[in-house]
This record gives C-alpha cells, sequence and structure tokens, in this order.
C-alpha cells in the first residue's frame, strides 16, 4: 500500500485524530486523512497561519473542535487562540484576555474535560524568550476565554510531553535535559510530583501517547 501524499508541505505542524479522521494544521493550512485503506489527504479551510503552535481536541459549547493554540503569526491583531468546528467546518478566531498565548512558541498543551478548559504549559513569548519554562495557564474554552495562570513546582521544560491523565488532571514529562520527574497537574492541588519517575531524560519535542493497561 502506497503512503498518500499531502497536498501540502508538513513542516512546523501540530495534529489530532478526530471521528477516524487525522487531522494535520501547519503554517500553510490544514489537511486531513481519513485513517482508512485507499484514504487521500483533503484540503480544508485555512484559519489564521500561525507558526509553532499546538493542537489540542477540545469542546467549543458541546461540539468538537481542533484548537489551534499559541504561535507566531504575521497578523498583529492575532491573540494567539482559534478553532475549527469539526461539524460545521469553520474557523472562529478568539479573543482571550491578556498577551499570554500571542506569540508562544515551545509549550504543550491538554485538554481538562471536567472544567472544559485547556492547560499550557512551558513556551516562551519573542518579548520574553526562553529556553526552559514553567510558565502554567488554564485557558477556558467558553465565553470571555478567561485564563488562569498558577505558580509552577514542576520541572521547567520545552515541549515536554503533556496529555490528559484524566477528566480533570493531566500529565506532564520530558522536555528537559535536566529533569526524569513525571509531574501531574490539578487545577486545586496545581502541580504535583506522580511518584513514578522515567528512567532517563527526554529531550524537547519528543511525543508519547498514554496506554491503558487493564489495571487502569
Amino acid at each position: 500500500m502506497s503512503i498518500p501524499e499531502p497536498k501540502r508541505t508538513l513542516e512546523g505542524h501540530c495534529s489530532a485524530i478526530h471521528d477516524n479522521t487525522l487531522y494535520v494544521y501547519s503554517p500553510s493550512g490544514l489537511q486531513s486523512l481519513p485513517l482508512k485503506e485507499n484514504a487521500t489527504w483533503v484540503e480544508e479551510k485555512s484559519g489564521t497561519s500561525v507558526t509553532g503552535a499546538v493542537c489540542v481536541e477540545a469542546s467549543a459549547n458541546g461540539e468538537p473542535a481542533l484548537y489551534v493554540i499559541g504561535g507566531e503569526a504575521s497578523a498583529d491583531d492575532y491573540n494567539g487562540l482559534q478553532r475549527y468546528i469539526f461539524g460545521s467546518k469553520k474557523w472562529e478566531t478568539l479573543s482571550p484576555p491578556g498577551f499570554d498565548l500571542k506569540g508562544r512558541t515551545n509549550h504543550s498543551a491538554a485538554y481538562l474535560s471536567d472544567s472544559q478548559s485547556i492547560l499550557v504549559y512551558a513556551g516562551s513569548t519573542p518579548e520574553a524568550p526562553s529556553y526552559l519554562s514553567s510558565q502554567t495557564f488554564l485557558i477556558s474554552t467558553t465565553e470571555p476565554y478567561n485564563i488562569e495562570s498558577f505558580v509552577s513546582s514542576a520541572a521547567p521544560a520545552n515541549q515536554p510531553i503533556l496529555l490528559p491523565w484524566n477528566e480533570h488532571q493531566a500529565v506532564m514529562a520530558g522536555g528537559s535535559p535536566f529533569s526524569n520527574v513525571v509531574f501531574t497537574f490539578d487545577r486545586d492541588a496545581g502541580w504535583q510530583q506522580l511518584g513514578t519517575n522515567l528512567t532517563e531524560t527526554l529531550d524537547p519535542g519528543v511525543r508519547a501517547t498514554l496506554v491503558q493497561g487493564s489495571d487502569g
């Protein structure tokens, strides 16, 4: 079976899987690929072009959507948050208060369904560049898209692995050559050590997924 060629080059991209379809966002646009035999890439409507963003599937007023968080854009009025509604195939540019997401790169994000919010960890902006960061933000996916900031006790990182741990917690690991500690985040408790560490450190940009065992 031949590998389907994307319509546009996949560089600086992020992705999510919804309804058995892979959606890949890059500065050149949004493309999708049904995960079935002999499928071909489809060019979807494009939102604001940004470089260095991260993608998360989350709720948009009860509808599943692809959120594009952070990234550097050429438009001065872009505040770092947009979403693509899978059902209607429409883009919405959101305007969260403040500039915490504007121009942010080298960060990671995870959706916490219990609070309908997106956790963002690490990253930096052009005005405050940093290789490793422990900045922590929680973004509401409902209007007015408020952003909460948290003091972090987790290790500073660059593009760490950040995944939902359950409905109200996220788990974070890697993203630093100096720490092998695994952390969890809870809105009420903040960052806590999980108690199980990695056998070695993971460099920035390493990706992973969670595999659930029979014991939960």
